[in-house]
């Protein structure tokens, strides 16, 4: 159980991460300035002024991490059930994967899961309640005053070692051997697994799947997400539509995908909608899980547009059609690109929802890997898990040379 915790918490630090950076960078260094002239001393100011202005940054960021982690599936299904620890997600798995089905237990299962997202969501509105009071920006960007901090230096050092090097590393001597023990032996290193990965059609398959739905995904939920963002920045007339849209496109954060996996799995096995087992059911599910991150990234776009360009172009006689193809998507291009990128990252490794919908006969990267390390096959696993690791990475580099470095701020 110590270990499951801290490797999910290895991976909830990045979402973390994401979400405090972007607020200190909406910091008003002139705030800090103030307080330390008014004699304020270093942690004063961290206490009193940094510490509240970042107050959405650390709420949005807690919850994410919070629902994320109660939501947690690979953890406990990989390295929990030999070892006898079991969270309602892996119960949800096992309902749905038996034989019979038991679709009701599943359902009943993930019914805490579901209210318990709803109630994060409606929380984390009331505690941050008026976003205007966390507004500084106008003046001078954050930028730190103190001296450098060796500990901070160290403590990153050692959790890069801890969360990334370490992992990849033992990766890539366990794919280097040709079976394994336990023990690292360099004399019987040999890239058999890599050329297996390559070679045995389920596995190329599964990566091609995996490739193909995640575009197709993206295609999308790219104008779904715009129609959202364009109706969240618009629909002040219509407030009741737009509140919908805001619960609507929130959910999908707040719900772990382990349920919507489950519902997606409930709903299109019977009759009207029989799409198990197809490319068809992985696409509904992936379009549902990006919609937060299309609508925010473009949504965000374009706030920093602005009205301007549309009230000129609406002036000079072009209609809405023409003014969201000629002006708004033109200018949008770089944040639609980057929008993409992401999804694309995101879509590429994910596991949860895609091992509850598919079928033997329709892979992807994360299910395949799945099915070999039920195997034993861990070398073949470790080639297949470094393959992926390469995909992703390239999509990152990818996202952030389209849309720059900041584009998980834009979120």
């Amino acid at each position: 159980m110590p270990w499951i915790v801290v490797i999910t918490g290895f991976g909830l630090t990045a979402f973390v991460y994401l979400f405090v950076s972007s607020g200190f960078a909406g910091i008003n260094s002139e705030l800090i300035e103030a307080a330390q002239v008014s004699g304020s001393s270093a942690v004063g100011v961290f206490f009193r002024v940094t510490l509240p202005l970042l107050r959405p940054s650390l709420v949005y960021g807690g919850f994410v991490a919070l629902l994320l982690g109660l939501g947690q599936f690979t953890g406990p299904l990989l390295l929990g059930r030999t070892g006898g620890i079991n969270v309602l997600t892996t119960d949800m798995y096992v309902a749905v994967s038996q034989s019979p089905i038991d679709y009701g237990r599943a359902a009943a299962i993930g019914s805490p899961l579901l209210l318990f997202g709803i109630a994060v969501v409606v929380l984390q509105k009331v505690i941050l309640g008026d976003h205007s009071r966390f507004v500084t920006h106008g003046g001078k960007a954050f930028r730190a005053t103190s001296r450098p901090s060796r500990l901070a230096v160290a403590g990153i050092l050692t959790y890069s070692v801890l969360a990334l090097g370490l992992p990849l590393g033992a990766l890539a001597l366990v794919s280097l051997s040709p079976f394994w023990s336990g023990s690292v032996d360099p004399g019987g290193f040999t890239l058999a697994n890599f050329r297996q990965v390559f070679a045995e059609s389920g596995i190329t398959d599964a990566i091609v799947n995996s490739l193909t739905i995640s575009v197709i995904s993206v295609a999308i939920a790219l104008p779904v997400g715009f129609v959202a963002a364009s109706l969240l920045l618009k629909g002040r007339k219509f407030p009741i539509i737009r509140a919908a849209v805001d619960f609507i496109v929130a959910m999908p954060l707040g719900i772990p995908a382990v349920v919507f996996g489950a519902g997606f799995l409930l709903t299109y096995s019977r009759e009207p909608f029989i799409l198990y087992g197809t490319r068809e059911v992985i696409v509904l599910v992936y379009v549902t899980l990006m919609l937060p991150f299309t609508t925010r990234m473009q949504l965000a776009g374009m706030v920093a547009l602005g009205d301007a360009y549309q009230e000129a172009s609406r002036t000079s006689g072009a209609g809405p059609v023409r003014t969201t193809t000629e002006i708004m998507l033109p200018l949008l291009r770089p944040t639609i690109a980057g929008a993409a990128a992401l999804m694309f990252v995101l879509l590429t490794h994910e596991f949860t929802a895609s091992l509850l919908v598919r079928a033997p006969t329709t892979q992807v990267m994360g299910t395949i890997l799945f099915d070999y390390w039920g195997n034993g096959s861990y070398p073949l696993v470790a080639a297949i898990a470094l393959v992926m690791t390469l995909v992703t990475g390239a999509g990152v580099f990818v996202a952030m040379a389209v849309a720059g470095s900041d584009i998980f701020d834009k979120l």
